[in-house]
């Protein structure tokens, strides 16, 4: 099965690092198009085209706001879908696990936990990173060597946008 290319769908080019504003306005401009109130007094097949084009505007406009689900959408459409059963390497399920232990210490001993979260942010931008090498300009078919490396940086963001969520609610429930 191929996957929806949610870029092509919004007209957009193929790119992890995409510029939100310029998602937003394509969005508003194409949902305009298709919105039910234009296409009231047409014949019903051209409604429910219009209905299933919004729909699918709608989906992929909240697919490429994330950067984790642009992450997954790049990933699939390239061939090289993640799934949800697909594990880090075991050097970051450490790191993670001794990020969590620092944040922990840190609480109880109530210390600051920004240095921690940094850390987990300049992770997370090294994997980005990684993906806007391989997706951002790119020709398609993407090498399968630099695929790849994009595969493993997706299986890395997975856990660690998890773990920057985790962190970021545990400490405002403080």
């Amino acid at each position: 099965m191929v996957a929806r290319d949610d870029f092509e769908t919004l007209g957009l080019p193929r790119a992890y690092l995409l510029d939100i504003s310029v998602l937003e306005q394509r969005f508003r401009d194409l949902s305009r198009s298709v919105h039910p109130d234009r296409h009231a007094s047409a014949p019903a097949a051209d409604r429910r085209l219009a209905a299933e084009h919004a729909m699918a505007l709608n989906e992929s406009y909240r697919r490429l706001r994330s950067p984790m689900t642009r992450a997954l959408s790049l990933l699939a459409i390239a061939g090289r879908p993640l799934a949800e059963t697909d594990r880090a390497e075991p050097a970051l399920l450490m790191e993670i696990m001794s990020l969590r232990e620092e944040v922990e210490s840190a609480r109880a001993e109530k210390r600051d936990t920004a240095p921690t979260l940094s850390a987990v942010d300049t992770l997370i931008q090294a994997k980005e990173a990684v993906l806007a090498r391989v997706f951002d300009g790119t020709q398609w078919p993407v090498d399968p060597s630099a695929l790849q490396d994009a595969y493993r940086a997706g299986v890395s963001l997975k856990y660690l946008f998890r773990l920057q969520e985790e962190l970021e609610t545990s400490d405002e429930n403080l």
